[in-house]
């Protein structure tokens, strides 16, 4: 009986099925599903191409398919990162934890690394850039409709 009880520990702790054996750690289950809907989103990150399908399109996807999804979703424009790029954030329910998306990866981070926050800008929605960008320029960098995978 013994034997049975510590094959069964150690498969627990081999297929995570318990983040830490004291409980200091409780599972994130807004994570685990966010990670889900983050997977199923409607686009395959090796259609990436640079200027053509990349962070910004991508991001906008995710974030108009997150929000659809009920998730209270934004995107972030880093406008001093080296290159420039876009990702989304996502608050949870209570807005208690924020979560990045790297949508060229699809896959959320838990914890933000701070240079992150201090070059960029946070915005609802893509279209909000249309009174600032004119509507060719703005469908090149931000539409994705050509992009959406179906079923």
């Amino acid at each position: 009986m013994k034997t049975i009880w510590i094959v069964c520990a150690v498969l627990i702790l081999a297929f995570g099925i318990g983040y830490q054996w004291n409980g200091v750690q409780d599972r994130d289950e807004f994570l685990e599903k966010l990670a889900i809907d983050v997977k199923e989103a409607p686009y395959e990150i090796s259609d990436g191409r640079l200027d053509v399908f990349d962070c910004s399109n991508m991001s906008h996807l995710l974030r108009d398919y997150l929000y659809e999804k009920g998730y209270e979703a934004m995107i972030v424009l880093l406008t001093k990162y080296p290159v420039g790029h876009a990702y989304v954030i996502v608050y949870n329910r209570k807005r208690e934890k924020t979560y990045i998306v790297e949508s060229t990866l699809k896959k959320v981070y838990p914890k933000i690394p701070s240079f992150y926050w201090d070059k960029g800008a946070i915005i609802g929605d893509a279209e909000e850039l249309l009174r600032f960008i004119p509507l060719k320029d703005w469908e090149e960098e931000w539409d994705y409709r050509n992009y959406i995978r179906k079923g």
